[in-house]
């Protein structure tokens, strides 16, 4: 593997390692309305979703109508449990902050993710990474989430460099499907961050799987 010149990470299940309680919140703010959402749903379907495209496509599923005002009540509640939970336990541990801190060292950072920016900033600030990046792309960014490459995209031309960089210069790491073809669309090295689907259906979209962030992960990538 060549040195990439950038790395853009996802931050849902790659930086974060907060899929279970993603699974669990969204569980919980369909059920307040008398909707079951089965875990399996959830990894199969949504996982790697922008926090508006699983709401808007749970409430389909489930027969209901998604207009503006329910869309709005659902998100707001999962944004707010979220925000409380990782505040009493974080998401982001120390081995993947120092990954962050080996890597921006040495090349510029993007992240890109599905979340909302309420909350991927509470979760960096909480693992003192707000300055960690050079770029944070949200859902609440973008028209079109993942596996839409609108996100990698707007990453890539926020990440300056001289000479410009390259998708193929620039790494992407994800954790499920649709971040993975995301950044397939346009070019990128995809690594795969296990844990959210299973390591068979990764590996045939990336490059290699990896089981974590960490510092010596970062090192690896870089080291050409």
């Amino acid at each position: 593997m060549t040195r990439p010149r950038a790395i853009i990470v996802d931050f849902n299940g790659t930086l974060s390692r907060d899929e279970p309680l993603l699974d669990r919140l969204f569980r919980a703010v369909f059920a307040g309305i008398g909707i079951e959402m089965p875990s399996a749903l959830y990894y199969q379907e949504l996982a790697g979703r922008s926090d508006p495209e699983i709401v808007e496509r749970m409430l389909t599923i489930a027969g209901r109508e998604p207009d503006a005002r329910l869309l709005d009540q659902l998100l707001a509640e999962k944004v707010g449990r979220y925000q409380e939970a990782v505040r009493l336990t974080p998401t982001i541990d120390a081995a993947s902050v120092a990954f962050v801190r080996v890597a921006a060292a040495q090349v510029p950072l993007g992240l890109v993710s599905g979340a909302v920016r309420a909350e991927v900033s509470s979760s960096l600030e909480a693992a003192g990474l707000q300055d960690g990046f050079r770029v944070v792309i949200c859902g609440d960014d973008v028209q079109r989430g993942k596996p839409d490459p609108q996100g990698y995209r707007m990453a890539l031309d926020a990440l300056d460099a001289d000479p410009v960089l390259q998708p193929g210069e620039v790494l992407a790491l994800e954790d499920s499907l649709p971040g993975l073809a995301a950044a397939a669309a346009l070019g990128l090295r995809r690594v795969a961050v296990a844990g959210t689907v299973p390591v068979t259906a990764l590996a045939a979209l990336a490059e290699r799987v990896v089981p974590r962030l960490s510092p010596a992960l970062a090192e690896q990538l870089l080291a050409g």
